[in-house]
């Protein structure tokens, strides 16, 4: 016999064992992917989650260029479509999540992707892609679009100057850009001084038997002394250095339940060098704590060079929509702050 306690909890681990109750199925498309070649092999082998793939992709078409009759797999090998990190600041257009495998659905937020590795579609498939679109997210696969990123760089050809061509020093002469006339100075002279009458000056210094006589004067005596210009003035002092504003961009968990916690990561950078402050707030949905330098990105991989890279706690105080905003500082400027909205649901336990 079964009592009513243990129907009920039986009931619960059937619920728990097809993903009803877990967090993963009402938000997340699947197991994460680093690279392009892991997500060919997730859809591989889960012909539910390629079909939903499917339908996003036809849905965004005109961006996607992916056609009805055109298989998933072979539309991922071709060399169009890359794996990239999106940019700083990089914001979605549409997001969505998975209530059930192979099921899309709107999602209204985490529309700053900027650091996120994605998939993504590029009409220009060298040079490690060019005008690319958005396909899904790596972390979680969801469906997304968004604006083209990834401009390719153009390289302007030289701008010959014409040969410059200095005329002999005259007065008056001007030179004109961009040539630079180097005409040498005339010497200047100091006027000659006046001659005087012939003075010749005796000077007689004696003490006892000994006469010393000295005889000298300036008859016919001509000085001639060219005019010392003088050095060049110093240059004028180098402009201070440019003082850049550093960059800040976040990755926030898609929920969080009231009473628990999640970690959401953000990765700030100053190409000045400064030294940075990081601060990261959230509301009375939400509360942020142990913001903590760490090694590591969200996804595991080392932080890179030049960046800094933070770990901070979210705990769930009530059910809502919580706003979470990091800011940074560095060198007295500020940072275009990372913003994000997280929802926090009631435990359903």
């Amino acid at each position: 016999m079964f009592t009513k306690s243990k129907i009920v909890v039986l009931v619960l681990a059937a619920f728990m064992a097809i993903g009803i109750f877990t967090s993963s199925a009402s938000a997340y498309c699947g197991t994460a992917f680093h690279n392009k070649a892991q997500a060919i092999s997730f859809y591989k082998s889960h012909p539910a989650y390629a079909r939903g793939e499917e339908r996003h992709l036809l849905k965004h078409r005109k961006a996607t260029h992916y056609h009805a009759d055109q298989d998933l797999i072979t539309y991922l090998e071709q060399p169009n479509v890359h794996y990239k990190i999106a940019p700083a600041g990089y914001e979605l257009s549409e997001n969505t999540s998975c209530p059930s495998p192979g099921v899309m659905a709107p999602y209204p937020g985490l529309l700053n992707v900027g650091g996120i590795g994605m998939l993504w579609y590029c009409n220009i498939p060298g040079d490690g892609g060019h005008n690319c679109v958005p396909l899904n997210k790596g972390y979680c696969r969801n469906g997304t679009a968004g604006p083209p990123a990834f401009p390719p760089t153009t390289h302007e050809p030289p701008v010959k100057k014409p040969p410059c061509k200095c005329h002999p020093c005259k007065r008056h002469h001007k030179c004109h850009p961009p040539c630079k006339c180097k005409c040498r100075r005339h010497k200047c002279r100091k006027p000659k001084p006046p001659v005087t009458e012939c003075s010749n000056v005796v000077n007689v210094n004696g003490s006892g038997n000994t006469v010393n006589v000295n005889q000298g004067g300036n008859c016919n005596e001509e000085k001639k002394k060219e005019c010392e210009c003088g050095p060049p003035p110093p240059p004028p002092p180098p402009p201070p250095p440019v003082n850049h504003p550093p960059q800040i961009s976040c990755t926030f968990p898609p929920h969080v339940y009231v009473g628990e916690s999640q970690f959401m990561w953000c990765e700030a950078s100053d190409s000045d060098g400064d030294s940075l402050t990081v601060n990261i707030v959230g509301d009375s949905h939400l509360q942020v704590s142990s913001t903590i330098p760490v090694n590591e990105r969200w996804d595991g991989s080392p932080c890179p060079s030049g960046v800094h890279c933070y770990r901070s706690t979210l705990w769930g105080k009530s059910a809502g929509t919580a706003h979470i905003v990091a800011k940074a500082s560095a060198g007295g400027e500020e940072a275009t702050p990372a913003e994000g909205d997280v929802e926090v649901p009631e435990d359903e336990f």
